[in-house]
């Protein structure tokens, strides 16, 4: 077994403290999550990810957090949710907007903290329980069974090691290209309007195709020419 008993304890610790601060939201607990499965990629071996919250994905919605693999490719998309019982998460799993992002992303992971379910579109659903409450994990439960920990190093393994389905059919490919160009192309739109280093080489590559081709060329006729091509994964040879 390679995820360790120690970054799950670690986890749920963080999250105690987060969860017992006055006013606490789920915003609050998401920093000991993130540093989590930073922690957990290492351990599988995994690692480098890089995690980008809030990503606005048009036709999609705005997934909470984006999972990034070290050669910048989308490894897979995280929804949080509250901590609430078990009913709660289960009519989570069930809403409108979860069946909206599983029609739409192949590599979906939506937890409340302290419950994980993973959709997979070529394995299917994968679910882990670490504290069965939140007033469990306010009184300290920090204690994760070897049975616990097998199950959510198969769920992050499966999760952080996802690639793209293999296609057998015209319709299969066309799907999952579809599907592919309109994550990438919200991908592009959202890092035009990050500030600082993170855009600006596709914030100089815009305005490289405005000079050069269009010059009234707006941030969505980029996207939607730079996401069927090349991606995000080039700006890093776009022009000074």
């Amino acid at each position: 077994m390679r995820l360790r008993g120690g970054p799950v304890r670690a986890y749920l610790q963080a999250l105690r403290d987060a969860a017992t601060v006055p006013g606490a939201t789920e915003y609050t607990l998401r920093p000991p999550l993130v540093d989590f499965l930073h922690a957990a990629a290492h351990d599988l071996e995994l690692a480098p990810i890089t995690i980008h919250p809030e990503l606005r994905l048009r036709d999609v919605g705005q997934p909470d957090l984006q999972m990034v693999d070290g050669l910048g490719s989308p490894i897979g998309y995280g929804e949080t949710k509250p901590i609430g019982p078990a009913a709660a998460f289960a009519r989570v799993l069930e809403s409108e907007q979860v069946d909206r992002y599983r029609r739409s992303i192949d590599n979906l992971l939506v937890t409340d903290f302290l419950r994980f379910s993973l959709f997979r579109t070529d394995l299917g659903r994968l679910d882990v329980v670490l504290v069965e409450s939140e007033a469990r994990l306010i009184a300290g439960a920090r204690t994760v069974s070897a049975a616990q920990l097998g199950a959510l190093e198969n769920l992050l393994e499966a999760f952080f090691s996802a690639r793209s389905p293999i296609a057998t059919s015209a319709e299969q490919l066309a799907g999952g290209l579809a599907r592919k160009t309109t994550l990438l192309r919200d991908a592009i739109r959202a890092l035009l309007g990050t500030p600082g280093d993170e855009g600006e080489a596709l914030r100089r590559l815009h305005e490289f195709y405005r000079r050069s081709l269009m010059s009234d060329m707006t941030d969505d006729d980029f996207a939607d020419t730079r996401g069927p091509t090349t991606g995000v994964s080039s700006p890093s040879s776009c022009p000074a």
